[in-house]
């Protein structure tokens, strides 16, 4: 079986029409004296690579809570995704 990295990163990563885009903010920063560094982040969650769980699309379906963590991987098939934007 190969093992294919199909990442997205979270921030540069586009958009889907209406989401929210991804943004942070450092809350804390040892070089500025704090005793941490701490980063606080906000994201839609269709945001880059993500997992969506039958409720999404389908009223009463699962929550993805309910299924259980993956130890040696997640076998996944890849559908052709389509941007759509507004000019």
């Amino acid at each position: 079986m190969a093992i294919i990295n199909i990442s997205r990163e979270l921030f540069s990563s586009p958009v889907y029409p209406g989401d929210p885009a991804p943004s942070f903010e450092q809350i804390r920063r040892i070089d500025q004296g704090d005793s941490c560094n701490l980063t606080a982040f906000y994201s839609g969650s269709h945001s880059a690579t993500h997992l969506d769980a039958p409720l999404h699309f389908v009223g009463g379906g699962e929550t993805i809570d309910r299924f259980p963590l993956f130890v040696r991987g997640l076998e996944a098939a890849l559908t052709r995704a389509v941007l759509i934007t507004e000019d």
